[in-house]
């Protein structure tokens, strides 16, 4: 096999495998010196050759395929994969993304393949072959302001670009979703996995779903959209193009395109039905392959909700507000994963920002635009290119704005420096993935003293998410005398509301989710409490005197009130941040508060 170190003519090459004569061949060496064509198109032009015989010249050469540069459609993406100085070196333009097939002017040079190898690790690369007049045209379509490969960008850097530049990604039936990945397993090429891709995505938007896990098995890749909190199926889509669809999301979401031999993270942007719609991608190699979670970011869902309409119990939102004007203090917004901790910020910028407060925000990722307010992407996993997220807090923290919004209290660094931050005078507003309660997140984790924290925090929100009852088909009924009696001292009634079921519900009697909130405004009192590492229970008793909710009173006044079940708040992790272990009594003593 040839090292790359001699050029190979395509003259010599259809000569020696017997399409061309060396008279011929000539005749058009001394035609090309007139015209200035590439060899190749000279041969045609005169009738010597015509692209099969040159076709077949190259692939009984080289025995690969070869490839048409002219004809073949290439997405601009791949284009992207290598830098444009590497492509002349080696002569060669990256296809199809599959498996990564390379046309080569010489695809036997293997310090080519080995410094794709090297760039793209674990990538299975496939040689093919071009001429190399094809090679000069195409690379002269490339983008001179491409972006560099994703193998030198930070794995986490944004797609920051207006919605006007995003690809538009098109509605599809359910039927289509079902076509296409019949046409994808019949191996009809990149387009068909491409096309794909985008209907998978553009479904889980459709649904409204809030993530999408992909999971390779041994005989199909099991693909799921998380719907109001529960994973709904689809497919079935063969294990043979799980490979496919992941590096085509890989593609899509900036990141090394490889067998996937380490976690990766990226982002995914485009347009659906006019609106920007993000996605923060995560991988994990697995027995069969990689592991996919997707989160979605959905511009409609973000921008809509206003804190009433996300804080139905009116002294909680009230009690929200007061938190919010304060001049300085942290607030950690506490709740697992998926428990609406970006959408409830988001309606509080917002807030904040109808206040006439500067803004600025710390996120990984940037789920949605905010008119108005300064947002600065960061990255957990920072490259060359990328702000961590302690660099991004401390350069917020030195604009001096009215309010810091942070995506995630991560590590004990960030809790430490958003505290600092707020004894120096800054509202900031955090995200704290958690089940536990924000004090006790505060002494497991933090490494700050119990004064400290006392001092820091000017109040904490904890949260989860219950299934809403479809507003169609829900209907009142009356529970056994005892479950009646609890609740008529929250309701009046004490008749409570199910969801039959209907189309609009899918037949679930669910539509959407509806937030159960815990709002703890930082009182003198509270404060001591936290500094002694006083138990939860005593501050949830000072809540309640107030005439606030706990997280359990709430919820059991979402329940009396008709907006969810009793069986759907018993399905949560609600009971069981209750200090006494009963969320009957815990209810009882909200009876002041219900309204």
């Amino acid at each position: 096999m040839a090292l790359g170190t001699k050029r190979i003519r395509l003259g010599e090459l259809l000569i020696k495998a017997g399409v061309l004569t060396e008279e011929q061949l000539g005749q058009a060496l001394a035609r090309q010196k007139e015209t200035n064509k590439q060899i190749g198109e000279t041969l045609i032009d005169m009738g010597f050759v015509n692209e099969e015989k040159i076709k077949y010249a190259l692939e009984v050469q080289f025995g690969v395929k070869h490839i048409n540069l002219k004809t073949a459609r290439i997405p601009p993406e791949v284009l992207k994969l290598l830098p444009e100085q590497l492509l002349k070196q080696y002569m060669m333009i990256p296809v199809a993304v599959n498996q990564l097939t390379v046309a080569l002017v010489d695809p036997n040079n293997i310090l080519a393949i080995d410094e794709i190898r090297q760039r793209l690790r674990g990538v299975n690369v496939v040689p093919a072959v071009c001429t190399e007049g094809d090679f000069w045209e195409t690379l002269k379509t490339i983008p001179k302001d491409s972006a560099p490969s994703p193998g030198a960008l930070g794995n986490n850097e944004l797609k920051s670009a207006s919605a006007a530049n995003l690809t538009e990604v098109a509605v599809v039936s359910d039927a289509r979703v079902r076509e296409l990945i019949d046409a994808a397993s019949k191996g009809s090429g990149e387009t068909a996995v491409t096309n794909l891709v985008n209907a998978l995505l553009a479904s889980a938007v459709k649904r409204h779903a809030s993530s999408i896990l992909m999971e390779p098995m041994e005989h199909e890749l099991l693909v799921r959209y998380r719907v109001d909190g529960t994973l709904h199926r689809e497919g079935p889509i063969p294990a043979k193009i799980a490979q496919a669809v992941a590096q085509r999301l890989k593609v899509m979401g900036g990141i090394t395109v490889g067998s996937g031999n380490t976690p990766q993270q990226g982002q995914i942007a485009f347009n659906f039905e006019n609106r920007p719609i993000k996605m923060a991608l995560n991988t994990l190699p697995a027995r069969h392959g990689q592991v996919i979670t997707i989160r979605i970011f959905d511009s409609a869902m973000l921008s809509q909700p206003s804190l009433d309409g996300l804080v139905l119990h009116p002294k909680v939102a009230a009690a929200l507000r007061s938190l919010l004007a304060k001049p300085a203090g942290l607030i950690p917004f506490a709740g697992p994963v998926g428990a609406g901790k970006t959408v409830l910020l988001y309606a509080c910028l917002k807030e904040l920002h109808a206040l006439g407060s500067s803004v600025i925000t710390v996120e990984n990722p940037i789920a949605a635009d905010l008119d108005g307010i300064t947002q600065v992407p960061v990255a957990t996993d920072p490259g060359p290119n990328d702000l961590s997220v302690t660099a991004g807090i401390q350069a917020a923290l030195g604009q001096s704005p009215k309010a810091l919004m942070v995506t995630q209290i991560s590590d004990e660094a960030i809790a430490q420096r958003l505290a600092k931050g707020a004894l120096g005078g800054t509202a900031i507003l955090a995200g704290l993935p958690t089940t536990q309660s924000v004090v006790v997140e505060a002494r497991e984790s933090w490494n700050l003293p119990p004064r400290l924290v006392a001092n820091a925090l000017g109040g904490t929100v904890t949260q989860r998410l219950v299934r809403r009852l479809c507003p169609n088909c829900k209907e009142s009924y009356e529970p056994d005398e005892k479950t009646k009696a609890f609740f008529a001292r929250l309701n009046g009634s004490g008749q409570l509301m199910r969801g039959k079921g209907c189309d609009e519900c899918f037949k679930t009697g669910f539509s959407g989710m509806v937030g159960v909130y815990e709002v703890m405004p930082f009182t003198p009192p509270i404060r001591e409490l936290v500094a002694r590492n006083a138990p939860k229970g005593a501050m949830d008793q000072l809540l309640r005197q107030a005439g606030l909710l706990t997280l359990e009173d709430y919820a059991l006044w979402l329940v009396a009130h008709g907006h969810t079940t009793w069986d759907e708040v018993k399905r949560t992790d609600i009971h069981d941040l209750a200090q006494s272990g009963q969320l009957a009594g815990a209810g009882a003593q909200a009876e002041g508060a219900g309204g």
